[in-house]
């Protein structure tokens, strides 16, 4: 079982998908690959950090994060797609301007999307659908939905 990826340190990979490696806990190595552009970890638990500096897009699935501090990322990164039910807390995502697709769809726990409004590049947003469908079957709005709607920005299902 793949327990690091170095082996890959200095390839032309273009994308990367690491995908249920429960010892896999160092991607070290992508911070070694120039031409990254597509990461995409799926049930890796043991990542703590993910180096995705040169990367335009990002998907995490099922990472045991609170938070997003253990994404290193540029302003290169333009699409990030977050599945976790354990997230709580994506205010580090205000530091990468050049975002313009967020998707955070399936993060069940996730209550605060206002840090979604300091994103100047943001043109897409995918929101927690289940806590949307609660707001609206009850016949309310979300004040971030209207927010982020006003400047233009598109909400996509």
């Amino acid at each position: 079982m793949l327990g690091d990826v170095s082996v890959l340190a200095g390839s032309p990979v273009r994308e990367l998908s690491p995908s249920d490696l429960p010892v896999l806990t160092d991607l070290g190595a992508v911070a070694e690959l120039p031409r990254l552009c597509t990461l995409r970890i799926y049930r890796c638990p043991g990542i703590r950090a993910v180096p995705a500096e040169g990367c335009r897009n990002v998907l995490l699935l099922d990472m045991p994060w609170k938070d997003l501090s253990g994404l290193r990322a540029t302003p290169a990164l333009r699409a990030i797609q977050l599945f976790s039910d354990e997230l709580k807390d994506i205010s580090a995502l205000t530091g990468l301007p050049g975002l313009v697709d967020v998707d955070i769809d399936f993060c069940r726990v996730l209550k605060d999307w206002t840090p979604l409004l300091d994103i100047s590049a943001l043109e897409r947003f995918k929101p927690p659908r289940y806590q949307v469908y609660d707001i609206e079957s009850a016949g309310g709005t979300a004040p971030t939905l209207e927010a982020l709607a006003a400047p233009g920005i598109t909400r996509y299902e």
